[in-house]
């Protein structure tokens, strides 16, 4: 008798064979090459009585099509990082990290004075930029208070450094709705609101997309360094100088946003 192997099964005489390929799988018994044909191709066939062995299970496993190469992610390691002395081929290192911790800390700084709920706390120190030249505001103004709360800013000795003052204060995100009065400037400290709590929280976040975007400008430029012809420096060295560049970036980006999730989480909840 011939010996017949479907799928690495083999069918012999006095043995079963597969009545289904695509289910759970009986038997019946085939004993000759016309019964074996019959049971390979008549998938209806009701199961011997006799058949003792195990029902087989056939791998219904399908073959999908492979996915496509997944885009690196934001902010990923590049695949080779360059260390310090290896980047300041390109570019200026030293620079462009003090530049990138200066972003951070301006933006620490600002959620420190500006965004406190206890706005008298940081309207002395607030950055007042002035000829060039940026100066806390208690060296332009003079300040006083009045109860309950009103904070009163006497510009009588430097009059021309009402506009500044005032773009500074507009521009803090501390709310206090400036009112002028000749040479003086006053200012409502608002009440602590569930309504304060949430404009401080959009000030937050608009200070954060400002550091990114100047983090971005910052990568954009020093890309650019890194991108001029320079004698003995492949494009191998160019394309892995450049993912360092934005792989710096993006991790200052990232503890700007750290520090615009904690000022967020303490003005909504604190």
């Amino acid at each position: 008798m011939s010996v017949f192997r479907l799928f690495s099964s083999v069918v012999k005489p006095g043995q079963q064979c597969l009545s289904s390929l695509r289910t759970v799988t009986k038997c019946i018994k085939c004993y000759s090459l016309e019964e074996t044909t019959m049971c390979l191709t008549n998938w209806n066939l009701i199961p011997n009585s006799e058949c003792s062995l195990p029902a087989i299970m056939y791998d219904q496993r399908r073959n999908y099509a492979k996915r496509g190469i997944v885009k690196e992610k934001k902010g990923k390691s590049p695949k080779y990082e360059m260390s310090d002395e290896e980047l300041s081929k390109l570019i200026n290192v030293e620079e462009f990290e003090a530049l990138l911790s200066g972003v951070v800390s301006k933006l620490k700084t600002e959620y420190t004075v500006q965004l406190s709920l206890r706005v008298g706390l940081g309207i002395e120190t607030l950055p007042v930029e002035l000829d060039g030249s940026v100066h806390p505001l208690k060296d332009v103004a003079q300040i006083s208070r009045k109860p309950p709360n009103i904070i009163v800013l006497n510009l009588s000795a430097l009059p021309d450094a009402i506009k500044p003052v005032l773009n500074a204060i507009n521009k803090s995100g501390m709310n206090l709705a400036p009112q002028i009065d000749g040479v003086k400037i006053f200012l409502t400290i608002p009440k602590i609101t569930r309504e304060h709590r949430e404009n401080l929280a959009k000030s937050a976040k608009t200070l954060f997309n400002s550091a990114k975007q100047e983090i971005t400008q910052l990568q954009n430029k020093y890309t650019e360094t890194a991108r001029l012809p320079t004698a003995g420096i492949s494009q191998d060295t160019v394309k892995d100088a450049v993912d360092n560049i934005r792989y710096r970036a993006q991790e200052s980006i990232g503890k700007c946003e750290e520090l615009f999730k904690l000022k967020t989480k303490e003005l909504v909840d604190g």
